[in-house]
């Protein structure tokens, strides 16, 4: 299966592995999502918070988080 690039000159895709950024992934769900660099370096600031999430809230079965380094602050549970 092809990997497929999504960008904003992409009107459609067809059922495939598909590659794009956080920004563009709201409103879309997956049946898989990977996560590739889910470290504190890539999401730390608080504005990035909302990116990290639309990114784990996208997989509707399977989420795969992978951080090169430390994992984000943003994985931690601040519930007591």
């Amino acid at each position: 299966m092809d990997i497929k690039l999504i960008d904003y000159q992409t009107t459609q895709y067809q059922k495939s592995i598909v590659l794009l950024p956080v920004y563009m992934a709201k409103g879309i769900e997956f049946d898989a999502v990977l996560i590739w660099d889910a470290s504190a370096t890539n999401y730390q600031k608080e504005m990035e918070r909302n990116y990290f999430y639309t990114a784990c809230s996208r997989a509707m079965h399977e989420l795969h988080i992978y951080a090169l380094g430390e994992m984000t602050k943003f994985l931690e549970n601040d519930i007591e």
